[in-house]
């Protein structure tokens, strides 16, 4: 219990830490307050850019002369130094946007340390990297000149209240359970919830509520949903109405070795979920300690409460045996998934 108990208060942090940093942001960009020196940072690729995009807007106001974008592992330091100290040209600020460099996660790029001490008022500067290495001298000695700014993927709650945003300035109420259907079908990269917002908010037309049989209408349907599906109809006992979605997935092109690690990862998270379930930990502490999300981890015990313990072993050492059998060309991919399938429904 000790562990659940250090895992939420973990995951608790990061929320708490990651809500404050998206908070500086939103207020330097409300309030026309940039900092000179900005690290972005994070997994979520989709808050890098906008972020970046929204502090170029506040920086420049539109005015491109004054930007220069170096991006790459490749970029000449001593040209950023350079630009970095040059006046604007009819302009209050000059900007420079450094992408990926790679500077941040061990490459010395000698001398930006010294201009980031020396940078004039009229000079900003947004370093947007996938990823950086806290522990480098580098790094930590930029720490105390910049904004550093850790964007990573939101919580499900974060994504729906996200969402709700989205849909309110296109003019319209999304519905809660809606909002709820959205994360839980397409997940966490926001850029792809972006663009399913997107089609639905085509799809409701002058309708001033987005509901769940929207979503339901125009959502895409991805393949961990549709294996979802699979394995509850087999554990249900309908291994006929299984077959015909693996035989949909062949259909679409669907690889069967593909098939059948996405399951193998199925089934180990339903092992967890069960072994935690059985001490008594809610769903938020089981969600934290398997990665399974939020929305996910219900859905994820109600399977379980078919399959004991026992099985879902067995089940995993058969997985294994069959990607062997596969590997080694004695049971063809396709008839080594029905096999499982058919195991599974037993």
């Amino acid at each position: 219990m000790a562990t659940a108990k250090a895992s939420r208060y973990a995951a608790d942090k990061n929320r708490e830490e990651s809500a404050a940093v998206r908070a500086k942001l939103n207020s330097d960009v409300k309030n026309n307050t940039p900092e000179h020196v900005y690290v972005l940072y994070g997994e979520e690729a989709f808050l890098r850019r906008s972020y970046r995009n929204s502090l170029r807007k506040l920086i420049t106001d539109g005015d491109d002369m004054n930007v220069a974008v170096f991006e790459g592992n490749g970029i000449d330091a001593a040209e950023v130094i350079d630009l970095s100290q040059t006046l604007p040209f009819f302009a209050e600020r000059r900007l420079i946007v450094i992408e990926n460099s790679g500077w941040f996660t061990g490459k010395d790029p000698g001398g930006i340390l010294e201009a980031l001490e020396k940078l004039p008022e009229s000079t900003y500067i947004i370093f947007c990297e996938e990823t950086v290495d806290r522990r480098l001298t580098f790094t930590k000695k930029v720490s105390g000149l910049a904004c550093m700014a850790k964007l990573d993927r939101q919580s499900d709650d974060d994504l729906c209240r996200w969402a709700a945003r989205k849909v309110k300035a296109a003019g319209k109420d999304l519905q809660v359970a809606a909002a709820r259907l959205l994360v839980e079908r397409i997940g966490n990269d926001m850029n792809a919830l972006s663009n399913e917002i997107d089609k639905v908010l085509a799809y409701c037309g002058d309708r001033p509520a987005v509901t769940a049989a929207d979503v339901e209408a125009v959502g895409t349907v991805r393949l961990t949903d549709r294996l979802f599906d699979m394995i509850d109809a087999a554990i249900e006992g309908r291994t006929h109405a299984a077959l015909d979605i693996y035989a949909d997935l062949l259909a679409l092109k669907e690889a069967p070795l593909k098939i059948m690690i996405i399951c193998g990862r199925h089934l180990s998270a339903l092992l967890s979920v069960k072994e935690l379930a059985a001490q008594g930990l809610p769903d938020r502490e089981i969600a934290a300690q398997t990665g399974v999300r939020d929305f996910l981890v219900r859905k994820y015990r109600r399977q379980t409460g078919r399959l004991t313990e026992t099985k879902l072993i067995r089940l995993l050492d058969s997985i294994t045996e069959l990607d062997a059998s596969i590997k080694a060309g004695t049971v063809p991919d396709q008839l080594a998934v029905e096999l499982f399938i058919t195991e599974l429904g037993r």
